[in-house]
């Protein structure tokens, strides 16, 4: 572990003492502000106003060596949720450090072979096995027809000033990371990626195999320019979790998305599951759960943002709805309908407390909407100069609990309000 530890630390000072060859540099400071978050619920009616800067900068030394890091200073009126892009919990304030890596590109005549170190965002498209910034070591290659990585990997640390706290469960965990994406033929895909975990923290051992092995045609592509899209994927998680507990479980993950004659809507279902509740399939806790699923430029919560369940003893149905009426508008809706696998089971939420459960599989609906407006460079309804981008993103989601739920209240509301300027 203390190799790991001292990755991060070894890049930030490599960034420093190769400062001095700087060929070329790229600027990127990205403002995110959060015009109002507001929660609505029996017993925390919330209304917070919150921004976050991240200052970003990339940079390119000699013809083999890049570097990039990304910061981030936050606030807000009182404690609210983050995104998992900002690798989750609960803050008011704080600053720290999101990226920090150098990669290395000699390793051959390919521009998109590239071994990578430091602090990363690794992800797989789905984001139900891996989409978080961790610290790693990874060999990446991207080819027209073929994308692979291979790696170890660990949170460490949220590299965060406040008290935001990793769970155990993956405080100390390290993980081996693999993929292979391959162009079978023109825009059809054939991938699998595996995530092996072991932890030994005492209380929250660990030592699993995920794998998922899927078809697709750039259903998680955002400029697939296709009427259909599809994904097909299997989901495995096999080994042992604590002192006396398997782990031997699958899940499917089903997507169908359709956009007429390639124009301005877009409409899909889609089905994922874990096929077992005793043990079954879990996740593997480096997971997003978002993805651009729907066809939309936002990468959303799979199941449902306010109430945020993982992909444990949970079915989700899902129906998507989407417009895009010209280049710089965007709308989309996401149905969800959730039941458990087995009634005698728990089911996972990290944006809920659930008191207790009912005789039920039932577990609710939930609706989200997204609407996003792309300012061009230069559009003279943001600002005067060409060298600002933004976007303005309305974010709207409610739940609506089922029988087998004991919830403070029923019916729950989240509504958040973004504006993004990149300089």
């Amino acid at each position: 572990m203390n190799l790991y530890k001292n990755i991060s630390a070894s890049c930030l000072s490599a960034l420093l003492v190769c400062g001095a060859n700087v060929q070329a540099a790229e600027h990127d400071m990205s403002y995110y502000i959060n015009l109002f978050d507001i929660y609505e619920k029996e017993v925390d009616d919330q209304n917070t106003i919150g921004i976050n800067l991240e200052p970003r900068l990339s940079s390119q030394y000699g013809e083999n060596f890049e570097s990039f890091i990304s910061l981030q200073a936050f606030y807000a009126t009182d404690v609210i949720e983050l995104e998992s892009d900002d690798n989750g919990g609960s803050s008011d304030a704080f600053v720290g450090v999101k990226q920090a890596w150098v990669a290395y590109k000699g390793l051959s005549d390919h521009a998109g072979d590239v071994l990578l170190f430091g602090r990363a965002r690794l992800r797989f498209d789905d984001g139900l096995m891996l989409d978080k910034d961790v610290t790693t070591v990874n060999w990446q290659l991207h080819t027209t027809q073929l994308e692979a990585q291979l790696g170890i990997a660990s949170r460490l640390d949220t590299f965060r000033s406040d008290d935001s706290e990793l769970s155990p469960t993956i405080k100390e965990a390290v993980y081996g990371v693999a993929q292979v994406r391959w162009q079978h033929h023109f825009n059809h895909y054939v991938s699998a990626n595996l995530v092996y975990g072991e932890q030994d923290e005492s209380g929250f051992e660990y030592d699993v195999l995920w794998s998922e092995f899927a078809l697709e045609n750039g259903y998680h592509d955002l400029n697939d320019p296709q009427r259909w899209t599809y994904n097909v994927g299997v989901l495995f998680a096999s080994g042992t979790q604590g002192e006396n507990s398997d782990v031997n479980g699958s899940a499917i993950d089903l997507g169908l998305r359709w956009q007429p004659n390639a124009g301005p809507v877009f409409m899909g279902l889609a089905y994922t599951a874990a096929l077992e509740a005793e043990e079954g399939y879990i996740q593997t806790g480096l997971q997003s759960n978002r993805s651009n699923f729907s066809g939309s430029r936002h990468r959303l919560y799979r199941f449902n943002e306010y109430a945020r369940f993982e992909l444990q003893n949970l079915e989700a149905a899902t129906a998507m709805l989407g417009v895009t009426p010209n280049q710089n508008t965007e709308v989309a809706f996401i149905f969800n309908h959730f039941t458990r696998v087995d009634a005698d089971y728990a089911i996972v939420s990290a944006g809920m407390e659930i008191e207790g459960y009912n005789d039920s599989n039932e577990i609710g609906q939930g609706i989200d909407m997204v609407a996003s407006y792309y300012f061009e460079k230069g559009d003279p309804a943001l600002i005067s100069n060409t060298r600002i981008d933004s976007f303005i993103r309305l974010r709207v989601s409610a739940f609506k609990a089922g029988e087998a739920l004991n919830v403070a209240e029923e019916n729950n509301f989240r509504a958040t309000l973004d504006w993004v300027m990149r300089i």
